[in-house]
């Protein structure tokens, strides 16, 4: 795994801080996720590569850092509140963005760790790698 954090502007995250902010939101931050926080704390690229899905090609964007995954996620809850939007809520943390679609990871047993790209039109997800490390691989 190459060193991320030539690639962040942030100082990292304690375990401490992620874990009371998962307290106070009362929400979970895949251990990926967390591992992630610790090294980096989010990043965006200085010139962002493509990630070619299918015949498709996306600009990455960014990976959020905790303070702003607590801000999305407390967005997000509001607007389930008030319009039910944002269903996905359930199943996925979303970490960051690529385009005008959310890079999401998986808080299922099921699909824990694992990386999606989130349409918010169409509300369907597509996988793009097995956890946020793999897909790092890819682009960095």
């Amino acid at each position: 795994m190459k060193d991320l954090k030539k690639y962040s502007t942030k100082d990292q995250e304690t375990l401490q801080d992620i874990r009371l902010a998962q307290r106070e939101h009362g929400f979970i931050i895949p251990s990926d996720y967390v591992y992630f926080l610790m090294n980096c704390n989010g990043f965006e690229f200085d010139e962002p590569p493509i990630i070619k899905l299918g015949i498709d090609e996306y600009e990455f964007g960014e990976f959020y850092d905790l303070q702003t995954l607590v801000w999305e996620l407390a967005h997000y809850r509001k607007m389930v509140e008030n319009y039910n939007h944002y269903f996905w809520l359930k199943d996925y943390l979303s970490v960051g963005n690529i385009d005008d679609h959310r890079i999401v990871i998986g808080t299922k047993p099921e699909n824990i760790n694992e990386v999606y790209l989130y349409n918010d039109e169409e509300g369907t997800t597509v996988k793009i790698a097995d956890n946020i490390f793999v897909l790092l691989e890819m682009y960095i």
